[in-house]
């Protein structure tokens, strides 16, 4: 085998390391996603106590990213929209989010102005 050729196999073999490391860190098990959401939804409610709305707003977006029906995030992101950027309807479809993953969910149903 030539000097080439071993220097192509060993950076194919390198790349496809690479590649398996990535695809196994990219891929979190449901639990894993659940437990990572629920850390950056806590992180949300301090950051938005701290009066940090943006900074409340990305970790809620982050919580709902690693699961879609954290129904406290979408109704916090409600309430940024509502409270904080005076975006009405945009509050509403996350309260409405947020009731349509648990009907019998009473802060998006007060929201809502039920």
């Amino acid at each position: 085998m030539t000097s080439v050729l071993k220097t192509e196999a060993m950076k194919l073999t390198a790349f496809s390391i690479f590649l398996m490391f990535m695809v196994s860190c990219a891929t979190l098990d449901k639990e894993s996603s659940m437990q990572y959401s629920e850390g950056r939804y806590k992180i949300g409610v301090g950051y938005y106590s701290e009066g940090k709305v943006q900074m409340a707003f990305v970790e809620f977006q982050h919580a709902i990213e690693f699961n879609p029906l954290n129904k406290e995030a979408l109704n916090w992101i409600g309430i940024i929209y509502l409270l904080d950027f005076d975006e009405i309807l945009k509050a509403i479809d996350f309260f409405q989010r947020a009731v349509k993953i648990d009907p019998d969910y009473s802060d998006a149903y007060n929201n809502l102005g039920y």
